[in-house]
């Protein structure tokens, strides 16, 4: 997004969430990180991984509009096809609340996945099988949610 954001709306409840990503073959076997800075009315994350086409739709790093963020596994990772948590739902003092906009990152070092808002670590929990090497954003029903934007840099 090039002087401006990307605003992604989700105004529906046929799904328990809506997922738009796009491949950029990021190499998912060695270290990573995906950046990004959101903001919603509700609940909005940040999708990897997704590969949709296979089943596999990839994890989450939520947040959502009270502050609150958490890890998901949202389904056909290998572990089933139902949505699981891997982080809980928890919060801190450096965590913007009333939708305002929150800066997350994720990287991948070695087989690790840490996780951080705002610049604070929140979790460090073992790397996940990733089947996709699609980024994107996820919205759960009902959520207005805007990205300033999104980036990936990853060794080859």
């Amino acid at each position: 997004v090039s002087n401006g954001s990307f605003k992604f709306d989700y105004n529906d409840d046929l799904q328990v969430a809506y997922y738009v990503s796009k491949n950029i073959n990021f190499n998912r076997n060695n270290d990573f990180t995906i950046y990004t800075r959101i903001g919603s009315n509700k609940n909005m994350g940040l999708l990897f991984g997704d590969n949709s086409n296979s089943g596999s739709y990839g994890y989450s790093f939520m947040i959502d509009y009270d502050g609150y963020y958490a890890l998901y596994d949202e389904g056909g990772n290998g572990f089933g096809p139902d949505i699981q948590e891997l982080v809980a739902p928890a919060t801190n003092g450096n965590v913007f609340i009333n939708g305002d906009y929150n800066e997350l990152r994720l990287e991948q070092r070695g087989n690790r996945w840490i996780g951080f808002v705002n610049d604070v670590q929140v979790f460090n929990i073992e790397a996940q099988p990733l089947r996709g090497t699609s980024v994107g954003f996820v919205n759960v029903a009902f959520t207005q949610g805007e990205a300033d934007y999104l980036q990936v840099d990853w060794l080859q």
